[in-house]
C-alpha cells in the first residue's frame, strides 16, 4: 500500500512539473522573449578587407577582395615560413589597405 502511494506521489509530481514547464514555455513564446543581445564586440562587423594574403601554388599571394585569382604572387615559399604563419596564410589574412599590405609583405619577405 505504501509503495502504491509513493508511486502515485511521484507520478503526480512529474505531471505537475510537466504542466509547469509547458506553461512557462508557452508564456515565453506568447510574450516573444528574445535571447540576450550579443556583447558589443561581437555585434560590430569587421571592416571590409581590401586584400587577402593567401597561398598560390605554395607561395605567398595577394588577392583583391573577393577575387579567385591572385593579383600578385611573391617568391616567398610557405614551407620556409614558421608553421603558424604558413597556417594563417592558408586560411587567408585580411588586409585593410595598401599601407597594411606593404607592411605585411615586408614582414613576410624579410
Amino acid at each position: 500500500m505504501a509503495d502504491r502511494k509513493l508511486v502515485l506521489l511521484c507520478a503526480a509530481s512529474a505531471a505537475a512539473g510537466a504542466v509547469l514547464a509547458s506553461g512557462l514555455t508557452a508564456a515565453a513564446v506568447r510574450e516573444g522573449v528574445q535571447p540576450p543581445p550579443e556583447p558589443p564586440a561581437r555585434r560590430q562587423s569587421a571592416p571590409q578587407a581590401a586584400y587577402t594574403l593567401g597561398e598560390w601554388e605554395g607561395r605567398l599571394a595577394v588577392y583583391r577582395d573577393g577575387e579567385e585569382e591572385p593579383e600578385q604572387v611573391l617568391e616567398v615559399y610557405l614551407n620556409l615560413l614558421p608553421p603558424a604563419d604558413a597556417a594563417a596564410l592558408r586560411e587567408g589574412i585580411p588586409v585593410a589597405d595598401e599601407e597594411e599590405l606593404a607592411r605585411r609583405l615586408e614582414d613576410f619577405s624579410s
